[in-house]
């Protein structure tokens, strides 16, 4: 079965590059040459009440008795953007819950290669998936009937035997978070599986999968940038190399593939212009 689309054509997903935030103690298992991968979370397992709200609360639909979100402990979702530097994620993303600083990087994707990646193990698993966009709405519609919820009611009336309508629900998040421009890969299992996440193993190479990374001097740890962009085989102080090395284009010029954002960086301008 093919992957569907939700909110967002497979033309629109085509055309617009592809963000998503790690902390630094995943670049191994994402960024690795072993056995490289992806990780979906049960919505179950997010830390914010008010996103697994749908996950956690019982359903009454019509004269039938309370049920369960039908496809609780079957959905696994991963989360990325549309957009390259959100101030905010950075900030939020980067803390422990003791308000530690942890590191983070940014990659941004080839997006047809994920797809490739997504078929390829829609094929070889018996699970549906979804990419869809998030509809940002105010709270109270959010939390209100979700018969008045036109977003729920599309492309026709919810019902929680519509497996469409059920991931719709997943796709609702506050308008405090626009910013973010989200996108949600979501995996559908045909039986219940109770573990907190589950691992999407790409048999591409990462370098093939994730076309840039992004990191920031205020959340990355000093020497990543080396450590990333150096061949795989070597090593610095003792710790891996990625691979991810400039690309050189037909005229010899090097373009590359670990990039510096400038967001939090000092300025020392020579003047200011009035």
């Amino acid at each position: 079965m093919a992957v569907h689309f939700v909110n967002i054509t497979p033309q629109e997903f085509q055309e617009v590059a592809l963000f998503k935030l790690i902390k630094e103690n995943y670049i191994g298992s994402t960024l690795g040459s072993a056995k490289p991968y992806l990780y979906f979370a049960n919505p179950a397992s997010w830390s914010d009440a008010f996103e697994k709200r749908f996950i956690n609360v019982l359903y009454k639909e019509g004269n039938n008795p309370l049920v369960d979100y039908p496809l609780k402990n079957k959905v696994f979702c991963s989360c990325f953007s549309h957009t390259r530097i959100v101030e905010a994620q950075w900030f939020v993303y980067s803390r422990t819950k003791k308000d530690e600083l942890k590191g983070l990087i940014q990659l941004t994707f080839n997006n047809q290669q994920l797809l490739d990646e997504l078929n390829r193990f829609n094929a070889e698993n018996d699970a549906d998936i979804y990419i869809g966009k998030v509809a940002y709405q105010e709270t109270r519609k959010i939390k209100g009937r979700i018969s008045k919820n036109n977003f729920l009611n599309v492309p026709k009336q919810f019902s929680l035997n519509c497996e469409e309508s059920l991931i719709r629900l997943l796709l609702l998040k506050r308008n405090a978070f626009i910013a973010e421009n989200e996108i949600r890969i979501i995996i559908v299992k045909k039986e219940p599986d109770l573990q907190s996440g589950i691992k999407l193993y790409y048999k591409c190479q990462p370098t093939d999968l994730i076309s840039r990374i992004t990191i920031n001097d205020w959340f990355t740890t000093k020497g990543l940038k080396a450590q990333l962009e150096s061949p795989i085989g070597q090593s610095i102080n003792g710790l891996p190399c990625y691979g991810f090395t400039p690309v050189i284009d037909i005229k010899g010029k090097n373009h590359p593939r670990v990039v510096e954002s400038h967001i939090y960086s000092h300025q020392h301008p020579k003047f200011v212009v009035v």
